[in-house]
Order: C-alpha cells, then sequence, then structure tokens
C-alpha cells in the first residue's frame, strides 16, 4: 500500500490550467500594469476590460460547437450498434427529448438574459465609480476596497445559497462564518491603517467602494441563477458562458 494516493478526475486537469494561466497573468498585470493600460484615462481603461471580457466569453462558442459536434458523433456510434428496433426507440426518445427542450425554451431563457444583464452591470461596476469619483488609482487604497468587496461577496453567496437554493447550514458553515467574520474584522483594522499611512484619498476610496460593494451582491446572486440553470435545465457550463 503507498503511503499517499491521488485518485483525481482528469478534467481537474482544466483547472489547474486556468489556476496557473491566471496566477500568471495577475503577477504579470500587478508587476508590468504598463503593458495593460490601453489609455491613460481611467474610465476608457476599465470599459475597454469589460469589453475584452466579453469577447473572451464569446469565444467559448467553440467549445459548443465542439460539444455539439462530439455528442453528435458518439450518439451516431452508439445507434450504429444497435438493431432496427433499438434505434427506432432511441430515434422516438431524442424525438421526444428534442421537444421537450423546445418547449422548455422560454422560460430559462428569460433567466439567461438577466444573467447577461446582472454579469454585464456587475463588471461595469469600476469604469462607473471611476467616472463618479474621478479618482486615480494613486487615490484610492485598493486593498481595503477588494477587502470589503470579496467578504461581503462571500456572506452574500452563503445567504443566497439559503434562501434561494435551500441549502442546509451545517456547523462547519456556521464555524467557516464565524471565521470570515473574524478574518474581516482584523482585515479592516489592518486595511484602515493602511489606507491612514499611504496618504490615500479617504472619501474616494469609500465612494467607490460603496460602488463596487454591488458587485458582491450581483455576482453571488447571478451565480445562483446559473447554478439554478445547470440543476435544473442541465445546460452545460460552455454553452451559459456563451
Amino acid at each position: 500500500m503507498s503511503f499517499i494516493s491521488l485518485n483525481c478526475n482528469k478534467n481537474f486537469f482544466y483547472v489547474i490550467v486556468y489556476w496557473v494561466l491566471e496566477i500568471i497573468f495577475y503577477v504579470l498585470f500587478l508587476n508590468y500594469k504598463y503593458c495593460f493600460a490601453f489609455t491613460n484615462n481611467l474610465v476608457h481603461r476599465e470599459y475597454t476590460f469589460v469589453i475584452l471580457l466579453n469577447i473572451g466569453d464569446l469565444l467559448s462558442g467553440f467549445l459548443v460547437i465542439y460539444t455539439k459536434c462530439v455528442s453528435k458523433s458518439r450518439r451516431d456510434e452508439e445507434t450504429k450498434k444497435e438493431n432496427n428496433d433499438i434505434r427506432h426507440h432511441t430515434t422516438e426518445l431524442i424525438f421526444i427529448s428534442d421537444n421537450a427542450e423546445k418547449i422548455q425554451i422560454k422560460p430559462y431563457k428569460g433567466k439567461l438574459i438577466l444573467i447577461c444583464i446582472l454579469d454585464y452591470i456587475s463588471r461595469s461596476f469600476y469604469w462607473i465609480s471611476y467616472a463618479i469619483t474621478k479618482a486615480e488609482d494613486d487615490d484610492i487604497s485598493f486593498i481595503f476596497q477588494k477587502d470589503i468587496v470579496c467578504t461581503f461577496d462571500i456572506i452574500m453567496r452563503y445567504i443566497f445559497s439559503i434562501v434561494i437554493l435551500k441549502m442546509p447550514l451545517y456547523r462547519h458553515s456556521i464555524l467557516s462564518i464565524i471565521i470570515i467574520g473574524i478574518g474581516f474584522a482584523i482585515l479592516l483594522i489592518s486595511d484602515i491603517f493602511f489606507m491612514k499611512n499611504e496618504n490615500k484619498n479617504t472619501s474616494k476610496t469609500l465612494i467607490l467602494t460603496g460602488i463596487t460593494l454591488l458587485r458582491g451582491l450581483l455576482f453571488p446572486y447571478e451565480d445562483v441563477l446559473v447554478k439554478q440553470l445547470f440543476r435544473d435545465d442541465y445546460i452545460l457550463p460552455g454553452t451559459i458562458n456563451f
């Protein structure tokens, strides 16, 4: 018997690749920001990022096409192996499934449109906050802003999961919420000291934080809607991303 064993789904490889690429991107972005600056205007720059993010989502259309082609080829191979009666029965099932999918188009399409709207608005809060505050990068304490928004985001995910998804609240969930609260209190105190020591503009930081705090409300609600589509309508991730 081995001392340590690892039983991992091969699809997790894609998650690891994503993590590595995202870490590399953020390291480059934080150390060479000038290479990612399309313009000196922060509002235009942040809105450009929104456009690029949406273009990235549209590229998932290639995954949708690939999935359909693979599914079709596998279905064709399976039907060839079956006899005429089974093929006829399978054809009827596929026909019924296709009709059922057409019947369900209206309910989940409305939810998909809502998800798209929430995603666009959530991604736009940065350029909106810059446009309102007229702030520059040196004016804002981004550590303070991100710690508050991320903590609020996590808490809202718990709330939406319990209220909308009817997720049971276990003891370890309660413990994690308590630990998050303690960690947030420590971060908040340290962030305030950091903001004062770095002479950041407190009023602009608070206004920008207040606006971007809405991301911590809309993104969790959007993800809950996505979870419902996965669970109730069996939509593939690539399809919903597209």
